[in-house]
């Protein structure tokens, strides 16, 4: 048996905007295309790892000469693709795909990867920021001051009853990327604008939450693995987020204190168990700050169904 990788790091925009023309900045793409080889290092003898660019034969022969092993690559055109993917390689029926996020099956006999309608709207769902927020507050998880907003009119009101720092969330950002961080009156003033278009893109609506960036003592993630029906922490990482919460890397640190390991596993149990058909990897993001003179524990800021 044996496995074929597929890293597509663009996962949240799959998921999003599944069914949509689909532009996406070569700034992106590049970054994308740049993570592909990741999955190369999990991928032995028997597997197969898809990248869009050809592997450097340098890396390749680094990894060689430190006796790393790892399988072929398929090379295709570009790192994302709409609907299907042709990728001219028959490969045995027990052939296992393993995505980033879950988006596609594999017909093993033909070697056609196909966007699945089913998983990519339970990928949306588990994914959700919106579902998580009404999670948490369910639950009683949430730390922060946090609203959804659905029109207009609600997120005005939000402005005006929010003390700023403030930011919007979209559904489906990802590392950083579809936060609108509103610290003055002006940029709440510009933000007024181009709050339209917003609603057009999200048509679920946007979450507004206090801002604490500037006052995190450390943002940490807990990385899992999820099978019959049981999940197991792999590691807790020290994540690197900069002022303006876009994740730059994570530290892996061996210790991370008992409590940490228990809060977030209680998290992931309780919030998994109505996603039982999922398996594979998934993270919990978090982080600490201070509020009302004491340090509070934010366990859950958002679950990603993928590879972390």
């Amino acid at each position: 048996m044996g496995n074929l990788y597929r890293l597509n790091s663009l996962f949240e925009l799959e998921i999003s905007q599944f069914g949509n023309s689909l532009e996406i900045e070569k700034a992106l793409l590049d970054r994308s295309t740049a993570l592909e080889y990741l999955f190369l290092l999990l991928s032995n003898q028997n597997d197969y790892t898809i990248v869009s660019e050809k592997p450097s034969s340098e890396l390749l022969e680094y990894w060689e000469a430190n006796n790393i092993l790892f399988g072929k690559t398929i090379q295709t055109d570009t790192p994302y693709y709409a609907e299907t993917l042709t990728l001219n390689k028959n490969f045995p029926k027990d052939t296992t795909l393993i995505e980033w996020g879950n988006t596609s099956v594999l017909d093993a006999e033909n070697g056609i990867l196909s966007k699945r309608k089913l998983l990519i709207s339970r990928s949306s769902g588990r994914n959700s920021k919106i579902k998580q927020l009404n999670w948490k507050e369910t639950r009683k998880q949430n730390q922060l001051l946090s609203i959804l907003c659905s029109n207009k009119m609600e997120l005005e009101y939000s402005f005006h009853t929010f003390e700023l720092p403030i930011v919007i969330k979209t559904e489906f950002g990802f590392s950083g990327r579809g936060h609108y961080i509103l610290k003055t009156n002006q940029d709440v003033q510009e933000i007024t604008k181009r709050l339209p278009d917003i609603l057009k893109l999200n048509p679920n609506g946007v979450i507004v939450e206090e801002w604490v960036e500037n006052k995190k003592t450390q943002d940490f993630s807990g990385l899992f693995d999820l099978f019959h029906r049981k999940s197991e922490l792999i590691a807790i990482t020290k994540m690197l987020i900069d002022k303006n919460g876009s994740y730059r890397g994570s530290v892996i640190q061996k210790n991370f204190g008992k409590e940490f390991a228990e809060g977030m596993s209680s998290i992931i149990k309780d919030y998994t168990h109505n996603s039982l058909s999922y398996k594979g990897a998934l993270s919990l993001d978090g982080f600490t700050f201070e509020k009302d003179n004491e340090i509070k524990i934010q366990y859950m800021s958002e679950i990603y169904f993928r590879y972390s």
